[in-house]
């Protein structure tokens, strides 16, 4: 799954940052199923033909917030992009 920064607000006020964003979430997905081999035993095989699947783009939940360059915030977060964007 990769992550994005699709839209970042950023306010600075006296060595706080508030911020507001949301992050775009893409990956791949397959679907399987169980198919029936014995009453009491299957196999999972891939729904999709030639075993293939899809791929999906969504989006998280906004975000809002403020952070300070005191303390560096978790990689890969919204918190923290603010603060790059800060030069923190």
């Amino acid at each position: 799954m990769r992550f994005q920064v699709v839209e970042m607000v950023v306010l600075v006020v006296v060595e706080v940052v508030f911020y507001r964003g949301t992050r775009r979430v893409q990956g791949e997905y397959a679907k399987f199923v169980c198919a029936q081999t014995a009453p009491t035993t299957g196999v999972w095989i891939n729904a999709f033909p030639g075993g293939g699947g899809g791929s999906f783009t969504t989006y998280e939940l906004p975000e809002i917030g403020s952070v300070n360059c005191a303390q560096t915030e978790p990689a890969d977060t919204l918190r923290r992009t603010a603060q790059i964007r800060l030069s923190c």
